[in-house]
């Protein structure tokens, strides 16, 4: 196999952002839940349990543990490694977050309403969570781009080791060892359903 000239950088960004493990999953559940969401607009009762489904996955293991990680966690640790307002880093994945969250309470709502059965609730419901999923994909790519890419070019081999430590343990201290890995047990057999990649 040959070894790409930035294997260390990349490295680091499969490792030290315990989060990157995590954003290719997530990027996996995103083409997925397209998926799901175009299958409901076809049939809405066919679809209407993967679609419950993918929506938690990206309530509680998205927009909870691994957002709170990035900013319980991320960020505090490079304001104290680097020196620097984490908010340099962090300022506008922050406001990203919070308008991921405020997506995610009007989805939860829209899932309640549903129950009522109206045609136009359920075209309003999955035309906002594509929304939601074309703005988390996007978010993905800003931090892989620029965010991630700046911290494995400023943090040694030994902080980002220490990151990644401090990251793991957070994900599976917030989650719980079981459920962590049952959100992401459940992801890969949604993109199994749907024929979409899962890393491994």
């Amino acid at each position: 196999m040959t070894t790409a000239p930035d294997d260390a950088r990349q490295g680091f960004l499969a490792a030290a952002l315990y989060t990157t493990r995590e954003h290719r999953a997530i990027e996996s559940m995103i083409a997925c839940a397209d998926l799901i969401v175009k299958r409901a607009h076809e049939d809405w009762h066919a679809a209407a349990d993967d679609l419950v489904h993918a929506l938690r996955f990206f309530r509680e293991f998205v927009d909870g543990a691994h957002l709170q990680n990035e900013e319980a966690v991320l960020f505090p640790f490079l304001a104290r490694t680097l020196d620097v307002d984490a908010s340099v880093f962090g300022a506008q994945a922050l406001s990203e977050h919070e308008e991921s969250r405020i997506s995610m309470r009007t989805l939860d709502a829209a899932i309640n309403a549903v129950d009522a059965g109206a045609d136009e609730v359920r075209r309003d419901l999955l035309e906002h969570f594509a929304e939601y999923l074309s703005r988390l994909e996007e978010h993905l790519h800003a931090e892989d781009a620029y965010l991630y890419r700046v911290l494995s070019d400023a943090l040694s081999p030994d902080q980002q080791a220490a990151l990644q430590a401090t990251l793991s343990q957070a994900r599976v201290a917030g989650l719980g060892p079981e459920r962590s890995e049952a959100f992401l047990r459940s992801a890969r057999f949604l993109c199994e359903r749907y024929d979409v990649a899962f890393p491994e």
